[in-house]
């Protein structure tokens, strides 16, 4: 069985799902195909990307000049001599929408319809209903393939493709505030298409019985101090993750002479800006940036160590870039971790608040610094939350909803005819 998946316009390889998509894909014994338009090529990244390369397909940018132009012309030429079918069903598709950028997609894959065409898939879904959508949408005219369409989170999507919302066989979502999202965003959308289904972690692997004596005391002092009381952050380093109010709060906790340490792991665009405001602040003795730590045992002892998980989400005003249920927030859970965050990740789903967890308000990194102060003076009253956040997790079988995911994504465009 052949899948294409559309993974969104930039592929970051540092997000780990897409490889525990490609692995749970592989052990079935899948062949996939990862159409990209751009690649996350960090240095971070190079063993992922030379690991997976023949799984990539890039899909250049249309430069619309007189070269172009004449190059697009020749290819459409070219397309409906070999496809005849398959490039006018995509292409009366396109003209039918009157929609200049519709159009362009089909132009773009026509640069790189001959290796899809050996490729040949019999699945095609896409991940975010953006312009991977688009393409992915066009590509399942082309060979005539059902189409799905998995989504992490909110964003502003393209105007346009509230004309192709409809077209996918479903829609899963990760929570109930992604689907409802997407209900007032797409007023025509059929609300039957859309199931919620929460993204899964691995509670075999984040459990915090696990963790042996022996594996303990193999942790390095130099990522987390013992003693002192610490303070965890995992995510991308993008606006929407909100951790220029947690730098703040640092600030505001190191003012009152509070003993603390906060790591911080990730990487994203923003992590040369985190590392100036820590420098400017003199915050060196209390932050510390570590790279991306794959799900490995020095992943698992960091959140073992951490006295708190913090992750203070926002909506990113200028793209409506939104988490819902980060699956680094459920690891910290299922770790017996204490989590503190904000409404805008949806986590107010999984748990009440001062249950397991403390939200506090959006962009107020003085509510944070109480509540991590707070939380940090009355740590034995709540020795008991996080073992509840734990059995909450466990208790709503997260462990398995990850290839629940996969598997209902097959499901959906598996049983076709034509497959």
């Amino acid at each position: 069985m052949r899948i294409a998946i559309f993974t969104g316009n930039k592929l970051l390889l540092g997000q780990s799902w897409i490889f525990n998509e490609l692995d749970i894909l592989y052990k079935n014994q899948f062949d996939v195909l990862l159409p990209y338009v751009v690649l996350d090529k960090t240095k971070d990244n190079r063993y992922k990307i030379n690991k997976h390369a023949i799984n990539f397909l890039y899909i250049p940018r249309c430069k619309l000049n007189f070269r172009e132009v004449l190059h697009l012309l020749v290819l459409q030429i070219s397309t409906m001599i070999k496809h005849p079918s398959g490039y006018i069903r995509m292409l009366s598709t396109a003209l039918s929408f009157f929609d200049y950028y519709l159009l362009i997609n089909t132009f773009k894959l026509t640069k790189v319809i001959d290796k899809l065409s050996d490729f040949r898939p019999n699945i095609i879904y896409a991940h975010y209903p953006n312009n991977s959508f688009a393409l992915a949408y066009f590509v399942s005219v082309f060979f005539d393939r059902k189409l799905g369409i998995v989504c992490h989170a909110t964003y502003d999507y393209p105007e346009y493709i509230n004309k192709i919302i409809n077209k996918p066989e479903f829609i899963l979502v990760k929570s109930k505030s992604v689907k409802n999202f997407l209900l007032q965003k797409y007023p025509g959308l059929y609300p039957k298409k859309i199931t919620v289904l929460p993204w899964g972690i691995d509670t075999e692997f984040f459990r915090r019985s696990v963790l042996s004596t022996s594996e303990e005391s193999g942790h390095t002092s130099s990522e987390v101090s013992s003693g002192l009381f610490t303070i965890l952050s995992v995510s991308r380093f993008v606006e929407m993750k909100g951790l220029i109010y947690l730098l703040q709060a640092c600030k505001l906790l190191a003012g009152e002479n509070i003993k603390f340490k906060c790591i911080l792991v990730g990487y994203g665009p923003l992590k040369s800006y985190y590392e100036r405001l820590i420098k400017r602040n003199k915050l060196k003795n209390y932050i510390k940036i570590l790279p991306p730590i794959p799900h490995t045992m020095r992943l698992k002892k960091l959140l073992s160590f951490a006295d708190v998980f913090v992750l203070p989400a926002i909506i990113n005003e200028k793209t409506g870039e939104q988490d819902f249920i980060p699956n680094a927030v459920l690891e910290a859970m299922a770790m017996e971790k204490v989590v503190i965050t904000t409404k805008v990740t949806g986590m107010q789903e999984v748990a009440k608040d001062g249950e397991s967890i403390f939200f506090v308000k959006e962009k107020d990194p003085v509510d944070l610094a109480k509540k991590v102060g707070f939380y940090k003076a009355y740590i034995a009253m709540y020795s008991d939350r996080p073992m509840t956040a734990a059995h909450k997790v466990f208790k709503d079988d997260i462990s398995h909803a990850e290839k629940k995911r996969r598997w209902k994504i097959l499901e959906n465009l598996i049983n076709k005819p034509n497959l």
